[in-house]
């Protein structure tokens, strides 16, 4: 009687041990542990800020020398007017006048002819309309410069990417890219400016200015070639 009770006492405890491994497996399935946020549920962000153009040399203007438009535009001072008749003739004037017998009338002195051409010469040039201005060179250059640079960023901004790599280990950081590039928009030469400390950001930076060529071309209104420096930041956060 004990040999079999000892028996069954074996059977279970070899089907205990058997089963065991199945029960945790199935309470593990149940109710998994709880997992950290998954990689989808990061916004991912690149942004290319505005580059920014080296300082351009300023013209020395000088105020006392008027343009060309304005000098035809400005009205010419008139002739002065000729000097009075002699007193002597206004003495004869008057001595006429004071004659009450004569019965004469007062002598009237016409006005000097040269006041009356000196009239119309100065109406002539009032009238003429002055010459209309050209717009400077430098607000054309400026419109150009806006215009050609936020064609350049839309074209960067389509080849960005984050390394896979840098966002798994959530790295992070600014990188500093100088780019010179010539009238067709081709790159002469591209450079690390200032690390962002991550090589991988680093070097994804300078591949979004290689995969984006050929680069828009520089206008006709700005300097060529033109040399930039771009900075790439790299950031996550959590959605």
């Amino acid at each position: 009687m004990s040999e079999r009770r000892g028996h069954w006492q074996a059977v279970a405890i070899s089907v205990g041990l058997h089963l065991l491994p199945l029960l945790l497996l199935v309470h593990w399935v149940a109710s998994p542990p709880a997992l950290p946020p998954p990689e989808q549920d990061m916004r991912i962000s690149l942004r290319l800020l505005a580059p920014a153009a080296p300082p351009r040399p300023v013209e020395e203007r000088h105020a006392d020398t008027p343009r060309p438009a304005q000098q035809a535009s400005a009205p010419q001072p008139s002739k002065a007017p000729p000097p009075p008749l002699p007193t002597a003739a206004r003495e004869g004037e008057l001595a006429a006048s004071e004659t009450g017998g004569s019965g004469r009338q007062p002598l009237l002195l016409a006005p000097p002819a040269a006041s009356t051409n000196a009239a119309p010469a100065t109406a002539s040039i009032a009238a003429a309309p002055p010459a209309p201005d050209a717009p400077p060179a430098d607000l054309q250059a400026g419109a150009a410069s806006d215009q050609w640079e936020a064609r350049l960023m839309a074209r960067l901004q389509r080849y960005r990417f984050y390394p896979a790599a840098a966002r798994a280990r959530r790295q992070q950081g600014t990188a500093w890219v100088r780019v010179s590039l010539d009238r067709k928009g081709s790159l002469l030469a591209l450079r690390l400016e200032q690390s962002s400390g991550q090589p991988l950001l680093d070097e994804a930076a300078l591949q979004t200015f290689r995969r984006a060529q050929p680069l828009p071309p520089i206008p006709d209104e700005m300097n060529a070639p033109q040399e930039l420096v771009v900075p790439v930041e790299y950031y996550l956060h959590q959605g």
